[in-house]
């Protein structure tokens, strides 16, 4: 017997091992030259390849997210949320049943409605059923799975209002993915940003191979812009609420509440009635008449133009004041009535009046004493005022249809306009053109432009112009004839005080010529909230009340102290009048 020997044995044994070291070797490297030769050395054929079948070339369209609305409490306003719609091409999917069982399972949508449409062969169908981004995600993969790219997610563009009807006047809606009203419509370019586009090879998971994207043909998306307002979120609802039930109650056709700061400018309200429901603009009505409707695309406040009544007289006393023409000992009779050159103006509600200085025109709103000095005043130096107040010009918030007042500079009768224009008729002015004007007695005489836009994407706005209007002395002194309409039992707005705190105001009630039956007024009235140190000017006006009443001080005079009210409990303003609070609990 042949005996092998160890030494042998082991040599043998270590030559076998290097031949299989050499061949797996070499086939490692085999595979990674050909690795090599593919992805490097012909790379760009194999991919040039690839475009020339479509196989791996995929174009994504990238959406930008419309920005947000915030409030100047940073609430927010208006958001877009993530939720996608769902869409099938029956021309591109393949008939497979377990495609359609597994959509459905994502989806919600009954497999059998799937399957149904694609085996018909119709037209491209969209269900709006609101997918959030891991159902979106997960439809993508599905898609890879079977290859069906005839299906897709397309985000909806929807938006949500936290504050509903209350916001709806300011912020808008949005339709289509396009701004419609309110800050939507006139910041749509801001808000919406600009959609991108990504060209370039794919893997297997759909994921871009980062070498293949062609940056020469691709786009990043641009995200659109924030929005911040000065609209108090919790202010905002309080006048809408109270200018609802205003409107409701004395069955007015328009109703408007606009709240600002008057040493800034700054709107912190704008309310309007009739609104609507941002999320159903379509069936946008008024609160409680189901027959009638609202256009959502006009925002009173700025799109239309009212005749401002009694309230006007505040300017016609202090430009008297200021310019030397009037001083406060000076006095009319008020008998009634009085001839105006062709034309006898009667006084408010049939009354005489008696001896009236300028504190108790203000006091009692007397028309014939407010002509009479209109007249004295005279037409240029009247309208200078007009224009430095800017008060024929749009308010100038950004708000889309915003109306310019009306003001017949070429009236042969000049004495008569002027007599009219007194006690705030023969002009028409947007009521928030008009509140500006009114911060120069709650600001010494300083007159702030409106602004609404704080910032955007972060930039803070401009801060609002300010222009001396009257001097502090002329200002500070018509405030304290506007506190005696609160304060003195003869005052048209006596019933309007908040007992322990200082407020100014008055009243207004525009008659409106050649307007029919129930819509003869415009009832008013604007209000400093505190009269010692202002935190808001307030004005109230509304339109065609028809329950009985239309005086300024009963009509809209409780929007006035509602707002006022909160405006003191949300500033904590401590009584300024404690007096008055001692003696109510006597």
């Amino acid at each position: 017997m042949n005996r092998v020997s160890p030494s042998k044995v082991e040599s043998e044994g270590r030559w076998h091992a290097w031949v299989a070291f050499a061949i797996v070797f070499c086939g490692f490297g085999a595979a990674a030259a050909n690795q090599l030769r593919v992805q490097w050395f012909g790379r760009a054929r194999v991919l040039q390849n690839a475009v020339a079948v479509h196989r791996l070339d995929s174009t994504r369209f990238l959406t930008a997210q419309r920005g947000a609305i915030y409030s100047s409490d940073d609430k927010l306003l208006a958001w877009s949320t993530d939720e996608s719609s769902f869409g099938l091409n029956p021309k591109d999917v393949p008939l497979n049943p377990a495609l359609y069982r597994e959509l459905s399972n994502v989806t919600g949508i009954p497999a059998s409605e799937l399957y149904d449409c694609a085996s018909r062969g119709g037209p491209v169908r969209e269900w709006p059923v609101g997918l959030n981004s891991e159902q979106t995600d997960a439809v993508d993969r599905i898609k890879r799975k079977y290859s069906a790219d005839g299906i897709w997610c397309k985000p909806t563009g929807r938006r949500t209002y936290p504050l509903l009807e209350y916001g709806a006047p300011v912020v808008g809606f949005v339709d289509n993915g396009v701004g419609r009203a309110g800050i939507e419509q006139s910041y749509e370019k801001t808000l919406r940003g600009t959609p991108g586009m990504q060209i370039g090879v794919t893997d297997g998971e759909g994921e871009f191979l980062p070498w293949t994207i062609k940056t020469s043909e691709s786009k990043p998306k641009i995200d659109g812009k924030d929005v911040h307002l000065t609209i108090d979120s919790d202010l905002q609802t309080v006048a809408m609420k109270s200018l609802a039930a205003a409107c409701e109650s004395n069955k007015a056709k328009t109703g408007i509440c606009i709240v600002m700061r008057p040493d800034t400018g700054d709107v912190l309200a704008l309310a309007s009635w009739p609104t609507f429901h941002p999320d159903e603009y379509q069936l946008a009505r008024l609160m409680s008449h189901e027959k009638q409707r609202t256009s959502p695309e006009l925002n009173p406040n700025v799109a239309y133009v009212f005749e401002p009544g009694s309230t006007f007289k505040l300017f016609t006393i202090a430009l008297g004041l200021d310019s030397g023409v009037v001083h406060l000992s000076d006095t009319v009779n008020c008998t009634g009535s009085k001839q105006f050159s062709t034309k006898v103006i009667h006084c408010a509600h049939g009354a005489r009046h008696g001896l009236m200085t300028p504190d108790l025109c203000i006091e009692q709103s007397c028309n014939l004493a407010a002509a009479t000095w209109a007249v004295k005043i005279g037409y240029d130096r009247y309208y200078d005022l007009l224009k430095r107040l800017n008060i024929l010009k749009p308010a100038g918030v950004g708000l889309a249809h915003e109306a310019v007042g009306q003001f017949r500079t070429n009236e042969f009768a000049k004495l008569l306009q002027m007599a009219n224009l007194g006690f705030g008729q023969s002009i028409n002015v947007a009521p928030l053109r008009l509140a500006a004007a009114f911060t120069v007695f709650a600001n010494h005489g300083i007159m702030c432009e409106p602004r609404l836009v704080a910032s955007v994407g972060g930039d803070p706005m401009p801060p609002a112009k300010q222009t001396r209007i009257f001097s502090a002395e002329t200002a500070d002194r018509v405030r304290r004839m506007m506190e005696l309409c609160i304060d003195s039992p003869a005052g048209t707005g006596h019933n309007l005080k908040i007992k322990g705190y200082a407020l100014a105001g008055k009243t207004g009630t525009a008659q409106k010529l050649g307007s029919s039956k129930g819509e003869n007024y415009v009832s008013s009235f604007v209000g400093i909230v505190p009269s010692n140190q202002p935190k808001a000017l307030v004005l109230v006006m509304i339109d065609s009340p028809s329950n009985g009443s239309y005086y300024g001080a009963s009509v809209a005079g409780p929007v006035f102290r509602d707002v006022a009210q909160f405006t003191i409990q949300k500033n904590h303003l401590p009584p300024d009048r404690p007096g008055e609070l001692t003696l109510a609990v006597r």
